[in-house]
């Protein structure tokens, strides 16, 4: 859920949040909230896997991390927009049934950290498009050629995106002392982003950077 503010708006903002991406993690349950600088305005707001979290009412959370931000009027506050997204759930869930493969957050194909679903929308458009055309050629059910692509390509990199935002929202000091102390994280996972990097590299080598911060 979300807010955006024009910046001709009669808001003065802080100079610090027109110059910095601002996540907050612990205060959301299973999620986090933000305050990004973008070109027209800030963008503000909170997301996580709320589904986690029992008799959980977002709005509520919203309203409160607003309110955390005192340069945001009330009136402000009530101009909110949100939408539950897709989230991935399972590295076997089946994405295909008889003629029919689904793609992108039909599929559930999400990242669970960040919400980022663009990336995986286009790459399993691509994996569809090549198992009928594989299927074309070769025979074979275009079903069960895509949803083994799927499982391998993507759904095993979410898996550990979920495994790791667990972590994330669960321990979050102890996540934020280990990316303090080891700035080179960050840039890995720049690079998981950018699809240079899988998620399972990603959480093997934060798994290794823990175990350093706990011998001291």
């Amino acid at each position: 859920m979300e807010i955006e503010i024009p910046f001709d708006s009669s808001i003065r903002f802080p100079e610090k949040e027109l110059q910095f991406i601002h996540l907050d993690f612990g205060r959301i349950p299973n999620g986090y909230g933000w305050v990004f600088p973008k070109k027209e305005g800030l963008s503000i707001g909170i997301g996580g896997m709320f589904k986690e979290t029992k008799k959980m009412n977002p709005r509520q959370y919203l309203n409160a991390f607003l309110r955390g931000l005192d340069y945001i009027p009330e009136e402000t506050r009530k101009k909110v927009m949100g939408h539950p997204l897709p989230s991935f759930y399972d590295a076997k869930q089946k994405v295909s049934r008889g003629k029919i493969l689904l793609v992108g957050d039909a599929a559930h194909l999400m990242d669970p950290l960040q919400g980022e679903g663009i990336y995986y929308a286009i790459r399993s458009g691509m994996l569809a498009a090549e198992a009928i055309i594989a299927s074309a050629k070769k025979g074979g059910s275009p079903s069960d050629l895509y949803q083994e692509e799927v499982s391998v390509h993507i759904c095993e990199n979410l898996k550990w995106a979920l495994s790791f935002s667990r972590f994330i929202f669960r321990f979050t000091r102890l996540a934020y002392r280990t990316l303090k102390r080891y700035p080179d994280l960050a840039t890995l996972y720049l690079q998981v982003l950018e699809g240079s990097e899988t998620y399972q590299g990603f959480v093997a080598k934060v798994k290794e950077r823990i175990k350093d911060l706990l011998k001291g």
